[in-house]
């Protein structure tokens, strides 16, 4: 799952009195959902359930430009290529482990095997396996430490369990190991780009309660530029109000968390544009998964999609399970990010 903030600097910074609470009041049903957040473990033995619909739809204006693109050779050796660095939850996750196979020729993701292990199954992608693969520009070795039920921080808003990888625990994880540029990986500020899709955890386990959400910090996107990342990819937060899960959940709910994700993603636009105007020499793009998914939703069978909100396996559906977005959705979405970084070399 996936909620993205901390760590660009624009996410819901709970107050760790909120916090505590977060797991223990959290509604039974949306406790039951993390244990989805793990990578393939949410695969539903259904191929059609069908949740009834029980918010109102928003019209949108956003534009997808379905374009492909020939997938480039991967690169022989780590000096000639470029560097993906990405950091999220399940949303993003392919089970990758710093510990294993570093990424390579033959497996540009390092470890597992190519697709890797996504929030809805090992043979089956999601965006970043289609940025990196089938959309990139250049040849593109890609460090994905984004991790499945990932919270911006444990101390904040604690994850469905206390193994999971926080953003926190990831991007210290890259400077420490990444950060000193090692052979293995000699990236530099112009060839290395950096992703944050988090912020669905943190909203899913907190939208219920009060708290402060105006407080933020730019620690964790600090902590990256400080180590020469200069090109940032930040991804908003999807409706995941209109997941099957939380349509489950009856309309106060999901009207609830639609406010919280709306100010959450007002807050992030606001703070990608400040980190921008604040940091010399740094480029910046902001992918609004946000209108697309609601655009998807809105009008499902224009993107072939049986209806909008029935999941399972088959390709025609928009969720893999009732919480994530199927590998359908993902490529929409990798379409989009595709148009916005052209001409990039990424």
């Amino acid at each position: 799952m996936a909620p993205f903030l901390a760590l660009l600097a624009a996410s819901v910074t709970l107050l760790s009195s909120v916090a505590d609470k977060a797991i223990l009041e959290a509604p039974p049903a949306v406790v039951a959902a993390y244990s989805q957040c793990l990578p393939a473990g949410s695969s539903s033995s259904q191929t059609t359930t069908t949740t009834s619909k029980t918010t109102t739809t928003t019209t949108t204006t956003t534009t997808t430009k379905t374009s492909t693109s020939s997938t480039s050779s991967p690169s022989s050796t780590p000096g000639s290529a470029r560097y993906w660095f990405a950091f999220g939850d399940s949303y993003t996750t392919t089970g990758f482990d710093l510990t294993g196979t570093k990424p390579n020729a033959a497996n540009v993701f390092g470890n597992p095997s190519y697709p890797g292990n996504t929030a809805c199954g090992s043979t089956v992608t999601n965006w970043i396996d289609e940025m990196i693969v089938t959309h990139n520009e250049s040849s593109i070795y890609a460090y994905n430490f984004a991790y499945g039920g990932a919270t911006i921080d444990a101390t904040l808003v604690t994850p469905y369990l206390s193994t999971v990888k926080s953003l926190t625990d990831q991007v210290n994880q890259f400077v420490t190991n990444l950060g000193p540029k090692p052979s293995y990986a000699p990236w530099t500020s112009s060839n290395a780009i950096f992703s944050f899709f988090i912020g669905i955890n943190d909203i899913g386990n907190s939208y219920y309660l009060s708290g402060d959400r105006s407080a933020f910090s730019d620690t964790l996107v600090q902590k990256v530029y400080d180590a020469g990342g200069r090109n940032f990819l930040f991804i908003n937060v999807p409706p995941i109000e209109r997941s099957p899960l939380m349509l489950s959940q009856g309309s106060s709910s999901t009207a609830l968390e639609k406010s919280v994700i709306d100010t959450y993603n007002t807050k992030l636009a606001a703070k990608v544009s400040a980190f921008k105007s604040s940091h010399s020499g740094t480029t910046t793009w902001l992918y609004d998964s946000n209108a697309k998914l609601i655009q998807i939703l809105n009008s499902p069978t224009s993107y072939g999609f049986q209806d909008a909100t029935s999941y399972g396996t088959a390709s025609n559906l928009a969720w893999c399970n009732n919480y994530h977005v199927s590998p359908g959705v993902h490529h929409y979405f990798a379409l989009d990010m595709k148009s916005l970084l052209t001409g990039t070399g990424f």
